[in-house]
């Protein structure tokens, strides 16, 4: 029977983060993936002959803004990036838009040109969501201390301050510092809106300020597709004397005495480990991997009790011959349009609605919606001449309650959001070539994700921090001794930054220290 130091049980980013980690203090260490390709949400497939698609992750953010890249030598196995800047772009239906940069300063002469009051409010956003992040920053690559510890790195009134930001809505906090929806909606869609939550919701506040790290970190992709960042991971795990098994799904983790001893794989193979690492989300691991039999059952309840989203995107991959041509893109701006993420989102009333829709089971008449196109920027993903575009909603159901199934309506949803971005930019029905649209449920049984939930659980202030995934259990470890966690359903959550995974390789390996005698 084979025998390791460590097994890593999902080859996602943050499994193979931690797995990289290991294999470079010298454990011997097996990832094993279900599916037939690493990546998990952070991956990119050939679709159609000769497109290749971000069929994950669209953007990379928080990655830049840690010591993954560097600690585990990405570049020197082939990662290299692609600077999206402008950033972001915003038509609206009055036939007016507005682009981020990197730059604040040049991001506020655009923003000048449709409010005064919302350019100056913007500096003032940035320089004081940029502190806060700061703060929270200190804790992204430790055990998350608990939440009376993160405020009192602030101090006097901004510590109040702090605490507000925390627990009032993202709407709330949007509100009252813009006064157009030009810059209130779009942020609405890339903080709570990214994460599925309602931007009304108490505890959404934070996410109001996760768009300021735009500006520090900058939004990239990976050459060649977002899937890049994580072949080059799994080619250090290799490098290192990791070994990677694809198609291995896990049945269970094998223990005795209260103690994770290997795995159990669906062909009835064990495999043996001095521990084992699981990135699946909180519930999956607790519930399926290890089973309720071998948990306290108070412990059983906090587990049931995690709250994540039912689905969160409907998606759509096409092959199209030309980009998307916005009618409210000024002239000569045709090309920067296309070069980050494209946001339909014309006020936070808007998003609220499609949120109340999906709430309610219902697909959203009209949701918004975050276009990326980034063969713009790196031609390699397309034939000379043609396009990737992927479209994602903001919200889709995964649980219908109109009596009707994803199988029935996806096709007639899918032409939905297409009209609706014909709303915007008409030439798109034209363009497309080639097609696959993906309901709430088809992600789930490609990504393996609980629901579809791209963050394991939901992002508010009572899931986050010490409380991920749930109070007492924060450290990346678990009940059961020799079993750790790491994944989006770990300190700090979601989205690409590997630091859950750099953060459980570090709580292992100081465990695996020798005790000073």
């Amino acid at each position: 029977m084979n025998r390791f130091d460590a097994i890593v049980i999902g080859a996602g980013h943050n499994g193979l983060t931690c797995a990289g980690y290991l294999a470079m203090a010298g454990l011997k260490v097996l990832v094993l993936e279900q599916r037939d390709i690493v990546g998990g949400c952070v991956s990119t497939e050939e679709l159609f002959p000769g497109y290749r698609f971000n069929t994950g992750a669209l953007e990379l953010v928080g990655i830049h803004g840690g010591p993954v890249v560097k600690d585990l030598e990405l570049e020197k196995f082939g990662l290299t990036f692609i600077e999206m800047d402008p950033q972001i772009f915003a038509p609206f239906p009055d036939g007016k838009s507005l682009f981020f940069y990197k730059s604040v300063s040049k991001t506020v002469k655009e923003i000048e040109r449709l409010s005064p009051h919302d350019a100056k409010a913007y500096v003032e956003y940035v320089d004081s969501w940029s502190e806060i992040n700061s703060l929270i920053g200190m804790t992204m690559l430790i055990p998350p201390p608990p939440l009376r510890e993160l405020i009192l790195l602030a101090e006097g009134a901004e510590a109040e301050e702090v605490i507000r930001k925390l627990v009032t809505s993202a709407k709330q906090i949007l509100e009252e510092t813009f006064e157009t929806e030009y810059l209130r909606a779009p942020i609405a869609l890339l903080g709570p809106g990214a994460a599925a939550l309602d931007p009304a919701s108490v505890g959404t506040g934070l996410l109001a300020g996760w768009h300021s790290v735009f500006h520090q970190l900058g939004v990239k992709h990976a050459a060649g597709g977002n899937g890049m960042l994580c072949e080059a991971m799994a080619r250090c795990v290799r490098h290192y004397g990791g070994i990677i098994r694809t198609n291995s799904i896990v049945r269970r983790v094998v223990i005795r005495d209260n103690t994770a001893v290997g795995v159990e794989l669906s062909n009835g193979e064990l495999i043996e480990s001095k521990i084992v690492v699981s990135s699946a989300d909180p519930k999956q691991t607790f519930l399926q991997i290890v089973g309720p039999d071998h948990l306290d059952s108070n412990f059983v309840k906090k587990v049931e009790a995690i709250r994540n989203a039912d689905g969160i995107t409907l998606r759509i991959d096409a092959a199209v011959s030309e980009l998307p041509r916005y009618t409210a893109c000024p002239e000569g701006m045709a090309a920067e349009s296309s070069v980050g993420p494209q946001l339909i989102c014309p006020s936070i009333d808007y998003l609220e609605k499609a949120y109340r829709e999906y709430r309610d089971g219902r697909p959203p008449e009209k949701p918004a919606l975050w276009i990326s196109t980034p063969s713009a920027t790196d031609p390699t993903l397309a034939p000379p001449g043609k396009h990737v575009l992927t479209i994602e909603t903001r919200y889709s159901p995964y649980t219908l309650k109109n009596g009707k199934s994803w199988d029935q309506i996806r096709e007639q949803e899918g032409e939905k959001i297409i009209d609706l971005v014909a709303e915007y930019a008409p030439n798109i029905h034209r363009s497309i070539e080639k097609i696959r649209v993906e309901s709430p449920v088809d992600l789930e049984k490609r990504l393996m994700l609980n629901k579809s939930d791209y963050y394991h659980m939901h992002m508010t202030i009572d899931q986050l921090f010490s409380f991920r995934p749930i109070l007492g259990y924060s450290g990346y470890k678990s009940p059961v001794k020799n079993l750790y966690l790491t994944g989006a359903g770990t300190h700090p959550g979601g989205s690409v930054t590997g630091f859950p995974g750099h953060n459980a390789a570090k709580v292992i390996l100081e465990d695996l220290q020798p005790t000073p005698s």
